[in-house]
């Protein structure tokens, strides 16, 4: 992965490559190929991308295709999810690249070797750390929070992540009173394990309209088989 920072609030040109497996019945004849892919400043998916594409197989084994497009910068984009209507295909690879003034911004390459067919599956970069969080808010009126929250996360080497920003994962952007939320970040960051959590929370408001009021926090670090 090669990566530098694109300037703030920047519009990007990401160009996609996807290469089907060179195996046997690893093609597809279903053009409804669809992808999100997920950064560390937000996620974009595209659907029916294909189409346009001449010719009577164009997803044969061992081929590769590509498209662009424009998008407000999604950051570090560590996973992709792929879906293929209602055919089956097997890709070796899902490559996103990403330049603004005419300079190579962003190379990565997600691994997926494996079939997929109209249920999606979640493919993430080799590099870094996968965590699933889950945050258990308390139930009263104004338990829940529309602010934006991160989290922080140190190792017991002293290794420690950036700040995530998690609202970009849950429902409405809220953390919602009365109930668990669930996601799953990504860190650019290599942790081996997860000793400390430190959640900060911004508010845009001189005075909170809500209390948040968050009953436990929990962390789990994933591998990549995990978080398929």
């Amino acid at each position: 992965m090669n990566v530098s920072a694109a300037p703030i609030g920047s519009t990007q040109t990401y160009n996609v490559t996807l290469k089907i497996a060179g195996t046997n019945n690893s093609g597809t004849i279903s053009r409804d190929f669809g992808f999100t892919f997920y950064g560390t400043k937000g996620k974009v998916t595209h659907s029916n991308l294909f189409k346009k594409i001449s010719g009577t197989n164009p997803f044969t084994k061992g081929k590769t295709r590509s498209y662009t497009f424009n998008h407000a910068d999604l950051g570090i984009i560590y996973a992709v999810e792929v879906t293929c209507g209602g055919d089956a295909v097997k890709l070796d690879y899902v490559r996103i690249e990403s330049q603004y003034d005419g300079d190579e911004n962003m190379d990565n390459q997600i691994s997926v070797g494996s079939w997929v067919d109209k249920d999606s599956k979640m493919f993430f970069a080799d590099e870094g750390s996968i965590f699933k969080i889950s945050i258990l808010n308390g139930d009263g009126l104004f338990d829940g929070t529309s602010d934006k929250v991160s989290v922080r996360m140190t190792a017991p080497n002293g290794d420690t992540t950036r700040n995530i920003p998690i609202n970009l994962y849950t429902k409405d952007n809220v953390l919602h009173r009365g109930q668990t939320d669930s996601f799953i970040v990504f860190s650019n960051e290599k942790l081996s394990s997860v000793s400390n959590v430190y959640v900060k929370r911004n508010s845009a408001l001189t005075e909170n309209t809500d209390d948040w009021r968050p009953i436990a926090l929990t962390v789990q670090k994933l591998d990549s088989s995990q978080s398929t």
